[in-house]
């Protein structure tokens, strides 16, 4: 069972019945999962993703860090189709109209915890076997600021990255802010436009046609409060502490 409090939604830790996505249901008010149940999947790849501006950019890349253009009209047909494949709805989250699909769920449900530190899940990770194997600077979706994109796997024949010690000094300060508003996300096995930029040479083969199993760890707005709640890993499932 993993903490939260009782005040913030969570999402049911069950699996769906093809076994490659976790509940989109609130846990304790599931139908479909009662006390026995198969647990929802580890991912194979963890994103963490920080909203940085252009000034810490600079610095990024000047450290090291590349940039990628990210094709999102590619990256919106992968994830419809994913939702598609697993029979959600892809825009069910798209309650501001963007028209941004979705094919997971949003694990803290939509009310954000707030004043987050991410430091223990990454350590957590660390510990349970997965590695970092990409850092990638985009643009926002909304322009204006850029993503800081950790990408780690616990695939043990997946290519490493190096950093400088610059970019790690840069990457461990984003690691240990506080951060208002962090959206966790744990979604179907599928496709990622964002994960093909690895230099991985044969993607069919070491994930199978039907792709690999993205979580996403969406920070934004730095703060100087003390923290709500740290975040935990928790196997896969997270949770808050």
């Amino acid at each position: 069972m993993t903490t939260v409090k009782e005040e913030q939604w969570y999402a049911c830790p069950g699996a769906t019945p093809l076994g490659d996505a976790r509940c989109r249901n609130q846990e304790g008010q599931c139908p479909e999962h009662g006390e026995v149940y198969t647990q929802a999947p580890r991912p194979d790849i963890v994103m963490l993703r920080f909203t940085i501006n252009p000034n810490q950019s600079k610095r990024l890349e000047q450290a090291g860090i590349r940039r990628i253009v990210l094709d999102r009209e590619a990256l919106e047909k992968e994830h419809v189709a994913t939702a598609k494949r697993v029979g959600r709805d892809p825009y069910l989250y798209d309650t501001d109209r963007r028209h941004v699909a979705d094919a997971g769920v949003r694990v803290f449900g939509e009310k954000d915890p707030e004043k987050l530190c991410v430091l223990p899940a990454w350590e957590e990770m660390e510990k349970s076997g997965y590695q970092l194997v990409d850092v990638q600077l985009t643009e926002r979706r909304a322009g204006g600021m850029d993503i800081l994109t950790l990408v780690v796997s616990n695939m043990l024949d997946m290519p490493l990255i190096e950093l400088s010690d610059l970019a790690w000094e840069r990457v461990n300060m984003c690691l240990g802010c506080r951060w208002r508003y962090t959206t966790v996300w744990a979604n179907p096995r599928g496709r990622d436009t964002l994960i093909r930029e690895l230099a991985v040479d044969d993607w069919t083969n070491r994930f199978g046609e039907d792709g690999y199993i993205v979580h996403t760890v969406n920070t934004r707005h730095r703060s100087d409060e003390r923290p709500s709640h740290t975040l935990g890993f928790a196997g896969g499932l997270w949770e808050l502490d």
